[in-house]
């Protein structure tokens, strides 16, 4: 189905990346925007999917890639009304340019093959009992109280906790990510104006700097946690720069947290609205997987994400240029 434009389809996709409102509760505009053009061509440029099949077959597609660093990166110039200057877009990608977050193949395999031989199952099993001591801790507090935030006391703490033990990150520095972690990835909306993205790049900058004083300190003292894993991780004559452990580790702390409390926050208020599905749940255990599984589709922390076409592509019949 070739993209069309459609000015109330274009107007409800402009409304939800850039109101509070559409973000607050996108899906009554995903609707319309699937029964108007499920495959529309925006005013802004970009050709949005939103039925589930094309999505899918769009990030499985080899021609496809992120675009966000390289040759690719200068013809990525889409902005939104309002939206940031796209030169100052493609400094900040620029910056997590050795991050697998934004590069394509070959470079993102030879990462993601490196940080695999640090980034075990093992390694995770591990934290299993860590993990199961934090969530009673933390719900032994909550018991004790009447009325409990959930995202403050259970679905931050949490993750943080445990991505904050993997990398040995000491426990008096936890907190300070998170404000760091929120504004840095705000660079990656599909919407953010040019105060967002300098203050992403500042909260960046603090990361990175973090990070290369607590490798360093691990080099002076080897732990056992992730990122002296990371350090060491080689295959044959190839191993991370300094530069990419720093980025992986920003990524995986960043992504190991973020999009955890979302989850929580969004599963747990998913549940409470679906009182047939929460006792279902609660009487088999053995839905636990799947209901994760399904609480990502149904609500997802991540709502939007982009590909640019690396070579000749074709979009639902649609042929789209590199």
């Amino acid at each position: 189905m070739p993209a069309v434009v459609d000015p109330t389809a274009d107007a409800a996709l402009l409304e939800l990346l850039t109101t509070p409102e559409g973000r607050a509760d996108p899906y009554p505009l995903y609707e319309r925007i699937r029964e108007r053009s499920p495959v529309l061509r925006s005013g802004a440029g970009p050709i949005v999917l939103t039925r589930y099949r094309d999505c899918l077959g769009a990030l499985r597609n080899p021609r496809l890639g992120r675009g966000l660093v390289g040759p690719h990166a200068a013809r990525n110039r889409g902005r939104l009304p309002g939206g940031a200057d796209p030169e100052l877009r493609r400094r900040y990608f620029e910056r997590g340019r050795n991050s697998m977050l934004f590069t394509d193949p070959p470079e993102h395999t030879r990462l993601r093959r490196l940080v695999s031989r640090a980034f075990t199952p093992k390694r995770i099993e591990e934290l299993r009992p860590s993990v199961v001591s934090t969530v009673d801790s933390i719900i032994s507090r909550m018991e004790e109280r009447v009325e409990v935030d959930v995202i403050a006391e259970l679905a931050f703490p949490l993750p943080v906790s445990v991505i904050g033990e993997l990398f040995d990150v000491p426990e008096g520095d936890r907190p300070s990510f998170q404000p760091l972690v929120r504004a840095s990835t705000a660079g990656l909306e599909a919407f953010v104006d040019d105060a967002g993205l300098l203050a992403a790049m500042a909260a960046r900058d603090q990361l990175h700097a973090y990070f290369v004083d607590l490798l360093a300190e691990r080099r002076r003292a080897p732990a056992d946690a992730l990122l002296s894993g990371l350090a060491e991780a080689r295959e044959r004559d190839d191993a991370l720069t300094d530069d990419e452990v720093i980025s992986t580790s920003i990524l995986l702390f960043a992504a190991g947290f973020e999009t955890t409390t979302n989850l929580i926050g969004n599963g747990l208020l998913a549940l409470l609205r679906n009182p047939l599905e929460f006792a279902r749940l609660r009487q088999d255990r053995t839905l636990t997987s799947s209901a994760v599984e399904e609480i990502l589709r149904y609500d997802s922390p991540v709502q939007v994400n982009a590909r640019t076409a690396l070579e000749p592509a074709e979009i639902d019949g649609e042929p789209v240029e590199p």
